[in-house]
């Protein structure tokens, strides 16, 4: 998702994004900037535009100041993008069953 950029769910990638970088330990500022360059890789379909900065600040900027544990395999538009066999899958899965993850975008909250 990060090599290829997204034709859809452009807000819902990039929040997911964020908190992986998140918990990487990647610095607020450098996810930002790898945000911004993930955006132009972006190809939305049905003639809508690519992702903001300023809604990338936006998520970026939610996703870094809330305890996220999960990258958002369990959300119908990352699934695609997630594999079974991976060990942050299992995980973050059943700690999203289990209640104890708050994985829900700025979006999904307004």
């Amino acid at each position: 998702m990060l090599d290829e950029g997204v034709s859809s769910n452009q807000r819902v990638s990039c929040f997911r994004l964020a908190v992986h970088l998140k918990r990487t330990g990647i610095p607020y500022g450098l996810a930002l900037v790898t945000l911004k360059a993930w955006a132009l890789k972006n190809h939305p379909t049905n003639g809508k535009r690519i992702i903001t900065e300023s809604e990338i600040e936006a998520q970026t900027k939610y996703a870094y100041t809330r305890s996220y544990c999960g990258f958002g395999c369990e959300d119908p538009a990352i699934a695609a993008y997630c594999d079974s066999n991976c060990p942050v899958y299992s995980h973050t899965k059943s700690a999203f069953s289990s209640g104890a993850c708050n994985n829900r975008t700025e979006d999904e909250t307004s």
